[in-house]
């Protein structure tokens, strides 16, 4: 009888340090590969190439409220950082920092990179082609349904069959 008794204790001491065990896996391998990288425009470009993807640029400034809203909403979502992953290489890009990039070879400042891909306002997604070219923008803040719906609207390239309201019909 105390032998079955300690043997449900060992049994027991076992499991609890087994699952403390892999919930800490799960927490390192959550805190790791649920990480969004932002690349650089250029790297993103050769990279898009290479892993025959687009490039997925998030114009966004610090004190935009709904860049922000973004950021807390979107882009920590686990499900919207494995799509962006999937279809696209991310650049993040901050109107308000005075940071030069290489885009096509030229090197500019965010402005001038903003003026080039049509981005009037905070925040805005850009779509690039594995050349770099602009396929299609969309201004303002996305919730995550929305979101969800563009990313793959443009990432599987039906946005140049189909029109954006017959694709959410799907």
């Amino acid at each position: 009888m105390n032998l079955t008794k300690i043997n449900c204790v060992f049994l027991v001491l076992f499991l609890i340090v087994l699952s403390q065990k892999g919930v800490a896996q799960i927490r390192a391998f959550n805190s790791v590969s649920n990480e969004l990288k932002w690349e650089k425009l250029d790297d993103a470009i050769a990279k898009a190439k290479v892993q025959k993807k687009l490039v997925l640029v998030a114009f966004h400034a610090k004190s935009c409220p709904y860049c922000r809203k973004m950021k807390d909403h979107v882009y920590s979502d686990f499900e919207m950082k494995q799509l962006i992953h999937k279809y696209f290489i991310p650049v993040e890009i901050d109107l308000e920092n005075p940071v030069d990039f290489i885009y096509k070879g030229e090197v500019m400042n965010s402005s001038a990179l903003a003026a080039i891909l049509e981005v009037s306002g905070t925040p805005t997604l850009s779509f690039l082609n594995d050349e770099g070219d602009l396929i299609a923008f969309q201004p303002g803040y996305l919730n995550t349904v929305l979101f969800s719906k563009l990313i793959k609207y443009v990432g599987t390239g039906k946005y140049a069959t189909v029109s954006f309201a017959e694709f959410s019909k799907e």
